[in-house]
């Protein structure tokens, strides 16, 4: 099943680019004071202890 993908696009003649570099650095989340930051989700803060 390898390259099946590619033989399809090849045989519609459909031709990827190859993708460009990352630009920057991604980070999966961010923290500032107490609140953490994600692109999945809402910030919520941490549960008091």
């Amino acid at each position: 099943m390898a390259g099946t993908v590619e033989q399809k696009l090849s045989a519609l003649g459909i031709v990827l680019h190859e993708p460009n570099p990352p630009v920057a650095n991604y980070v999966g989340f961010v923290r500032t004071g107490i609140c953490c930051s994600s692109p999945a989700r809402s910030a919520t803060p941490p549960k008091a202890n």
